[in-house]
């Protein structure tokens, strides 16, 4: 990979292998892009501006808050998604309603898209950014990523929450924000408009591609029911949706257990497998088949998968501790490590 910055940062490995591998020597001056390694985001906790990310490497080296040793501060207020677009980045905190434009390699700022409305994702499609906005009345803006400037909004549902460009399409997931919502947005850059609306279980939270097959996955939480008091009357179904790119026709798995509200799902390209983060994880394929229920057991907050067929499983007990990070084998289902992670980890973003 060409090295395009050399960012010297201090690294300190701060848990071993489950199976007690040597650590690695700690090391305080190494050159390293932040590419070559794997992305940890950590929401933080809700007014504790403490959103943050970390770098592991691939000989398990961990740098912790690498965007404050890149650019001198925090990034900001509840780190809600990160996502990568070659050498530029986008780190989204909703708490703050701003959402960072950093360069890649060494997560150094380019500008800041600041005064939004509560923003949840954010992707780059040519020149410009998208952003999905609103924790009610939803809206997904359009800015030039060459200065940030706003160009235009669209209307969709309400709390969009997720966003996934697909061949000029652009997926919305409205999960309801502080109301509920069950319906997915379709965008047509082409003429910025909604091409389709797509109806589903309530509260669609995250979305995966099958890039080999244009299976577009969703996962819905569904939703919690309460009286007039704030007392629990029940619940509505979660699910995970199956639906064909190419002509749209969906299918889903119902979660059987009533109060189970899943927040997390990831797509593995190596193994072909959908993993779901539900008292532990499931796995499907991609025709929407279990492949195996628990599949690992322990506090499964959120779910991603890398290219090596490694399954990262993140455990959060609160939002005002340590998380704990376990790197799992698919292949068997063994952990092969566990390490102290950030504070509400809640995805593994690959730069690479």
């Amino acid at each position: 990979m060409k090295k395009l910055t050399a960012l010297f940062l201090m690294f300190a490995v701060i848990a071993v292998s489950c199976k007690k591998d040597k650590a690695p020597e700690e090391n305080t001056s190494t050159p390293y892009d932040l590419r070559d390694g794997l992305w940890w985001v950590n929401e933080g906790a809700f007014n504790g501006n403490n959103g943050s990310v970390d770098v592991i490497t691939d000989d398990s080296r961990v740098a912790r808050d690498a965007f404050r040793q890149s650019n001198g501060t925090g990034m900001g207020d509840v780190l809600q998604r990160v996502n990568v677009f070659g050498d530029q980045s986008l780190a989204v905190l909703n708490g703050s309603n701003q959402v960072i434009v950093m360069h890649t390699a060494d997560m150094k700022t380019v500008r800041v898209i600041a005064n939004l409305d509560y923003p949840r994702d954010a992707v780059i499609v040519g020149a410009y950014v998208y952003i999905a906005q609103g924790a009610l009345g939803g809206k997904v803006g359009k800015y030039r990523l060459s200065d940030g400037a706003l160009v235009n909004e669209l209307t969709v549902g309400q709390g969009p929450e997720r966003l996934l460009e697909d061949n000029g399409k652009l997926w919305v997931l409205n999960s309801g924000g502080w109301a509920v919502d069950n319906t997915i947005s379709l965008i047509d850059l082409s003429t910025f408009s909604v091409a389709q609306t797509i109806t589903v279980h309530d509260r669609p939270v995250d979305i995966e591609l099958d890039e080999s097959s244009g299976m577009i996955m969703v996962l819905c939480s569904g939703d919690i029911l309460y009286d007039a008091n704030w007392n629990i009357t029940g619940h509505t179904s979660a699910a995970i949706y199956w639906i064909d790119n190419s002509n749209l026709n969906v299918t889903y798995y119902e979660l059987p257990v009533s109060g189970d509200h899943p927040r997390s799902i990831a797509w593995s390209n190596s193994r072909n497998e959908l993993y779901l983060a539900n008292q532990g994880i499931d796995a499907f394929d991609v025709q929407g088949n279990e492949i195996c229920s628990i599949c690992w057991t322990g506090d499964a907050y959120a779910v991603d998968a890398d290219n090596e067929g490694n399954v990262w499983v993140m455990s959060t007990p609160d939002f005002t501790s340590e998380g704990i990070m376990n790197k799992v084998n698919a292949a068997n289902w063994q952990t092969i490590a566990s390490y102290a992670s950030g504070i509400g980890t809640s995805a593994v973003v690959d730069p690479r």
